[in-house]
């Protein structure tokens, strides 16, 4: 643990000293909740800010897998099976754990005395925690909440954030120039929405949500679901579809909508006065919703630089997405009920038993889980794949020799690698990981033989570059390994001649 005072960095011996190991598992809800309780006995402050970053996937229940009944296949044959291991940041995966939503506000209400004795600002500094779902349940744990509904770029400009507070300010206050400072430090490339909004604000919001679906499933029994089809499709989503090619673009099968966009079109759809009181509900809705502050760019996002994102609404719920669209599809939807536990299926092994243990508060209080089970043809719960949320398996080479690896660019468009030789004698080939600008995970560029040492790769888009090299034996268990090092290939400069008229 470190502490940071009066520009000071020091790192403290406080987690050896309680727990008997130097690294903690922060998906672990027990550390969670004891690091937080820690900070404010040895810290006691006026005001109190809870900053979460970390990679962020949409909202889902606690759920739990059977224990195996088969050997587990070797991790060293996963590949890629280079670890993300970035200290103090959140690309430190070592445990390659996961922390529900559900499990999410249990540690925060425990660290909260039960949300009797809340934090002034919870700030989200992760992607997807802009769902109603997620910041109902963690709604009694402080006064005000940040979040991003789609993605949240690794801003963490603390230094900004910090530099504008002051323990006079109300949580309002601060969350207004977190946003301000986090919107401020991005350019035209990352485009983003960012809200706070009020815990008591959530409640009225999810009230309203719940009237909502009400009058939904009044315009499903009078024979309205083309209107409500309709709305969906003119709809604004965010990016919860990672596994295949519909991955960084917005809308279906995404499975988050935002309020806003579906809100606005609903009342399109319907008109002033519609039997069903789809239009009313609409009203109330955008009524609570008045109070949320947000801040949001459109662009094209460097990661998909041919796609324009428009996400520029605040809160977002699970979508009505196409009534007979498979459970593997609307997975988070299959899974969206108030009846925990039951059984539900692992999309990628079917075979594997898994227990749904706890349902998401909202599904349990609210009736859009109502909406959504009429809406939808029966779906069998099934858990979903996050793909590039949640980390696949990966090899750790806790004891492996160390490759030094250098980049340097070569001209305008490519890139110089070398490396130290790999002396182990076990090492049959050579993996080089790399990760373009517009990529978002290391993938395997080249296998090598072991005799190599350098190597020149092309690099005709400006930006930043990853790289990582993998030794491994016949066997494919890892033996040597360097750190993920990153070189930037610069902007060639653009000169525009001036108009003149003669």
């Amino acid at each position: 643990m470190l502490e940071i005072a009066r520009g000071v960095i020091t790192v403290t011996d406080i987690v050896m000293n309680h727990w008997g190991v130097s690294e903690l598992d922060t998906a672990d809800p027990a550390v969670l909740t004891w690091f937080l309780q820690d900070a404010r006995a040895r810290y006691p402050s006026q005001r109190e800010i809870v900053a979460l970053m970390g990679h962020g996937a949409a909202p889902v229940p606690a759920f739990a897998f059977a224990p195996a009944t088969a050997d587990a296949v070797n991790a060293a044959a996963q590949f890629p099976p280079l670890p993300k291991e970035h200290e103090f940041t959140p690309s430190d995966i070592t445990d390659n754990s996961f922390m529900d939503t559900v499990t999410l506000g249990s540690a925060l209400h425990a660290a909260t005395n039960q949300g009797a004795d809340p934090f002034d600002v919870l700030f989200f500094d992760q992607c997807f925690q802009g769902s109603l779902d997620t910041l109902y349940e963690v709604r009694q744990s402080a006064t005000v909440l940040v979040a991003s509904p789609n993605y949240a770029w690794l801003v963490a400009a603390y230094d900004k954030y910090i530099s504008r507070f002051n323990p006079g300010m109300a949580p309002a206050a601060l969350a207004d120039d977190i946003i301000g400072a986090y919107q401020s430090s991005l350019s035209a490339d990352h485009p983003n929405a960012i809200f706070w909004v009020r815990s008591s604000d959530v409640v009225t919001i999810a009230a309203a949500v719940s009237n909502l679906g009400d009058a939904l499933r009044n315009a499903l029994a009078a024979g309205n679901a083309d209107l409500i089809a309709d709305a969906v499709k003119q709809s604004k989503y965010v990016d919860t579809t990672q596994c295949s090619r519909e991955n960084l673009q917005l809308g279906p099968p995404d499975e988050l909508i935002g309020l806003d966009t579906f809100g606005a079109q609903l009342k399109v759809n319907f008109g002033a006065g519609d039997p069903a009181g789809v239009t009313a509900a609409v009203d109330a809705l955008q009524h609570a919703m008045s109070r949320v502050n947000k801040l949001a760019r459109s662009g094209n996002p460097y990661l998909a630089p041919d796609e324009f994102w428009d996400y520029r609404d605040t809160l977002t719920v699970l979508a009505p997405l196409p009534p007979n669209s498979p459970s593997a599809v609307a997975w988070r939807a299959s899974l969206y009920r108030d009846n925990a536990p039951f059984a539900a299926r692992w999309m990628i092994d079917p075979t594997q038993p898994v227990t749904v243990t706890q349902s998401l508060a909202f599904a349990n209080d609210g009736r859009w889980d109502e909406f959504l089970a009429d809406w939808y043809n029966p779906l069998t719960p099934t858990i979903g794949a996050w793909c590039n949320y949640s980390p696949p398996e990966r090899t750790t080479l806790t004891d492996a020799e160390i490759i030094t690896l250098t980049a340097t660019t070569s001209g305008t468009d490519a890139i110089a690698l070398s490396w130290t030789p790999v002396d182990d004698a076990n090492a049959s080939e050579l993996r080089l990981y790399a990760v373009t600008p517009a990529a978002i995970a290391l993938v395997v560029a080249a296998t090598l033989p072991v005799s190599q040492t350098a190597v020149t790769l092309p690099a005709t888009t400006p930006g930043v570059y990853g790289f990582a090299l993998l030794a491994h034996d016949a066997e494919l268990n890892g033996v040597a390994r360097s750190a993920i090092i990153t070189v930037t290939v610069a902007t060639p400069p653009e000169l525009f001649l001036p108009l003149v008229t003669r």
